[in-house]
């Protein structure tokens, strides 16, 4: 939730206690794929310093950077890139 709801910190505080950064909900969506479909940049550079798989796919096969593409946060999207992100 807190991933959806943009709140970095709380996100971090739950990943202090440990939440586990790549859990999947029942649709195959990770914390960071559900921040890429938002186009939260800080929620996602948080998961990705707790070791998010940048490279994970959901369910339907959408990568956090088709799902950013749909958002159009550009700065999300060279940040993906920077990383090393192709798709």
């Amino acid at each position: 939730m807190a991933a959806i709801n943009n709140h970095t910190d709380t996100l971090e505080a739950l990943l202090d206690r440990g939440a586990q950064v790549d859990l999947a909900d029942v649709h195959g969506r990770t914390p960071l794929l559900i921040a890429a479909t938002k186009g939260y940049l800080q929620p996602a550079q948080a998961l990705a310093k707790r070791g998010a798989d940048l490279r994970r796919k959901g369910d339907k096969g959408e990568t956090a950077l088709s799902l950013v593409r749909e958002s159009g946060n550009a700065a999300f999207i060279a940040w993906l890139r920077e990383a090393g992100v192709t798709e």
